[in-house]
């Protein structure tokens, strides 16, 4: 299975129609050969930038469809650039609750030293139920960047940003986190919101 991350920008006064545009996209995909999931996301620290994250059952699946007659391409001058776009494959996954929009999302990315891979993705999938359980939380994924594998990225789902606050507040988090920053050449992390989602499955996140 490979994952899609997609980031956008809409270019000024165009919110409108890229909600048109993204309405249009989310039926387009749900029920193509291979589709699975797809959740988007608005990032809270600029209200014009977009984050897609799509689940399909092989890259051959989905370069298929976005050359098909199905595409929904994006409307002239909605985007400020073009998209910038990578696949991943999964690392870990853990879901406590359905997902559902208005929950919040933080998108952790991280360089790891080269040479540790192997053992950072079996941390990842080792650490990765420590959060399961606790409150306001919803759903996890850890991914591997497959253009460089040192490069990874965590999603993590909560219902609500001072759930968030309480995690990271936790020996639990202290922990995980101390155990990855040993292994990491940077990280960053960004808040988004989900907007919207189509799935083909009963569970996002949590598939093998």
């Amino acid at each position: 299975m490979f994952v899609l991350r997609s980031e956008q920008v809409i270019s000024p006064g165009r919110a409108e129609d890229y909600d048109a545009y993204q309405l249009h996209s989310l039926e387009a995909a749900r029920g193509q050969p291979g589709f699975l999931w797809e959740i988007r996301l608005r990032y809270l620290g600029n209200y014009a930038k977009r984050l897609t994250y799509q689940l399909w059952e092989s890259k051959e699946a989905r370069l298929t469809y976005s050359r098909g007659a199905a595409w929904v391409r994006a409307p002239h001058g909605l985007l400020v650039g073009p998209a910038d776009s990578g696949f991943y494959a999964k690392v870990a996954g853990v879901q406590d609750a359905p997902l559902a929009v208005g929950q919040y999302v933080v998108d952790r990315h991280f360089r790891v030293s080269n040479g540790v891979q192997g053992e950072f993705d079996a941390l990842e999938a080792g650490l990765c139920d420590l959060a399961k359980g606790q409150p306001g939380f919803v759903a996890r994924q850890g991914l591997k960047f497959l253009g460089n594998d040192t490069s990874y990225v965590r999603v993590s789902i909560w219902r609500s940003w001072e759930d968030v606050e309480q995690w990271v507040s936790t020996a639990e988090y202290v922990a995980e986190n101390d155990a990855v920053m040993g292994r990491v050449v940077w990280t960053t992390a960004d808040r988004y919101e989900i907007i919207a989602m189509a799935s083909e499955v009963p569970a996002f996140l949590a598939l093998p």
